[in-house]
């Protein structure tokens, strides 16, 4: 019960992160600030996460590797309050300086949770439990963001009302998870000297060319997505029915990688995304986005456990991996972020989403034939 508990928690957390970016992003939007000074916001909020995700990997890897879940749990639950101190700044400020600092505290908070996600799932769940946590642990993201921005006109009216109401939930779960942990010991009992407990340094990861191509890939999936949303009203694009077509493509990508090998799953999705990224940022065909959205979605799931399925794969060598994963994608989204609104209304930036889909589904296809 305590295991399904931490389940729970980590899919909770991880929405509460991408509801809370949403919310930050509606509530700048609603005082009136420009595209270049909500990308601005945006890049802050990853240039803070990708420093969060470094310090944090490099601690799991190398540091911590002997007390990896222990760790890891504290460090979910304080990017969950650090996330709940950010909105409450947010709540008591309209000056962009202090947004600004709100927005960093956010993406601090989320760096802690992304750091922490995965080498807590490898050390507590396996076999097809370990397939169906990383399915709904994907899904959180564009939950998260479905659900916002959903609720985009609520929010901008009654903003403070649902800052308060996120952040009790926030405080909420690290309770929650605290007292789970209590009851739920690691799959390899922590300080042992197993494989399992071997430090994975830096350098390690850095010479591991499948992190190279696993990160570059989903760093073509993540950059795709962030402009979707951020800047899917300034492209007088609907991203409301892409992100709730992305969400029921993950709950059956789920299905999926439980009846199909990963590998297929994540390589025939990513290669249907780009043909209806095609259809419809080339073409205008408004259905091809639903397509393209539940399709990208229903390989993510596979995507993601791919790593885990690689035979070195230990808790500790994960944290270094999804923390090069995470720096890349947040490295290239804070650059994006300030560079693609001078491409809203030009062809290029259609040329833009349509080159990530088609980047995201070659790297994929090559894990899936090398790995």
């Amino acid at each position: 019960m305590s295991k399904f508990i931490i389940g729970l928690v980590l899919f909770s957390g991880y929405f509460m992160f991408a509801f809370s970016w949403v919310l930050g992003d509606i509530y700048i939007g609603s005082m009136g600030y420009s595209a270049t000074e909500v990308g601005e916001s945006t890049s802050t909020l990853n240039i803070v996460k990708m420093l969060a995700n470094l310090v944090g990997g490099v601690l799991i890897g190398k540091v911590l590797a002997e007390k990896v879940f222990k760790f890891n749990v504290y460090g979910f639950m304080l990017g969950m309050i650090t996330i709940a101190a950010g909105l409450i700044v947010a709540s008591m400020t309209e000056a962009f300086a202090l947004l600004l600092i709100s927005r960093a505290l956010v993406g601090l908070g989320g760096g802690m949770i992304l750091f922490t996600l995965s080498p807590i799932t490898a050390s507590v769940f396996e076999g097809k439990a370990l397939s169906l946590v990383n399915g709904t642990n994907s899904s959180a993201y564009s939950g998260g963001i479905a659900v916002a921005s959903a609720l985009g006109v609520m929010i901008a009216t009654h903003t403070i009302d649902v800052i308060h109401v996120t952040v009790g939930i926030l405080v909420l779960l690290a309770v929650v998870l605290f007292l789970a942990k209590l009851n739920v010991q690691p799959l390899v009992p922590e300080g042992s000297n197993g494989e399992e407990q071997k430090p994975a340094s830096l350098k390690q990861a850095v010479m591991t060319p499948f992190n190279w191509i696993f990160m570059l890939t989903f760093t073509a999936a993540i950059v795709f997505f962030t402009l979707m949303f951020t800047f899917a009203s300034k492209m007088n694009i609907e991203a409301t029915p892409f992100l709730w077509a992305a969400v029921g493509g993950n709950v059956v990508g789920i299905i999926l990688g439980g009846s199909f090998p990963h590998k297929k799953v994540a390589t025939i999705s990513s290669i249907i995304a780009a043909i209806a990224g095609v259809a419809f940022f080339m073409g205008g065909i408004p259905s091809a986005a639903l397509v393209c959205g539940f399709a990208l979605f229903a390989g993510i799931p596979s995507y993601i456990t791919l790593a885990f399925n690689q035979s070195w794969a230990t808790p500790a060598s994960l944290g270094t991996t999804f923390m090069m994963l995470w720096i890349g994608s947040d490295s290239i989204v804070a650059a994006t972020s300030i560079s693609f609104p001078s491409l809203i209304g030009s062809p290029a930036s259609n040329l833009v989403l349509v080159a990530l889909l088609a980047m995201y589904a070659t790297g994929t296809a090559v894990i899936a034939k090398k790995y």
